[in-house]
């Protein structure tokens, strides 16, 4: 279960990333955007990542991993809304900046579980089967976002609701199920 958490969460995390290049005609017809605006809102997730990751990974680190997961799977729903919310390019591109750092952020305390729940010498396993699922969903994930946008009339802000949404389950998820776990140190 904690290993489907882990998959779930960046799965929402990466599409919600990934896909703004699929949603952004619609969001520049609403907002007018130039080529120029739209090449920054494209890279902010990268941007606000590369800004303040060291440093917040650094700070998140002296805190259990769990709760910095469940805290930061909150961040990114809140700059999930914060984006449908939007009312013009520099809130949508505050936005797109935080929930880089909140989606990589989730990354760190992850890894602490993984390692806490499966033995050391699984670890490059389950991260390769881990990845791999990833890609499988995040491919689908995208395949969809044309259609779900299609479906909602074009209305892009409806599509950032429900991956704030599915950041909220992930949350849920996590409150419900997610355990930290003493593991027995192994003598490789």
């Amino acid at each position: 279960l904690i290993f489907i958490l882990w998959i779930g969460s960046g799965m929402v995390g990466y599409l919600s990333a990934y896909n703004i290049g699929l949603l952004m005609p619609a969001i520049s017809s609403d907002l007018s955007l130039s080529l120029g605006e739209q090449g920054l809102l494209s890279s902010a997730t990268f941007w606000g990542t590369l800004v303040l990751i060291v440093p917040l990974t650094l700070w998140a680190s002296r805190f259990s991993p769990l709760k910095t997961i469940i805290i930061t799977i909150v961040i990114a729903g809140l700059f999930m809304l914060m984006q449908g919310w939007a009312p013009v390019f520099a809130v949508l591109i505050l936005g797109r900046m935080g929930l880089g750092v909140a989606v990589v952020a989730i990354n760190p305390p992850a890894a602490v579980i993984i390692q806490q729940w499966f033995p050391k010498h699984r670890i490059v396993f389950i991260n390769g089967i881990g990845y791999a699922i990833y890609a499988v969903i995040l491919g689908l994930g995208l395949f969809a976002t044309p259609f779900v946008l299609n479906a909602l009339g074009g209305r892009w802000r409806i599509t950032f609701f429900i991956l704030a949404a599915m950041f909220g389950l992930m949350v849920v998820l996590w409150s419900l199920i997610g355990r930290q776990r003493i593991a027995k140190r192994e003598n490789i």
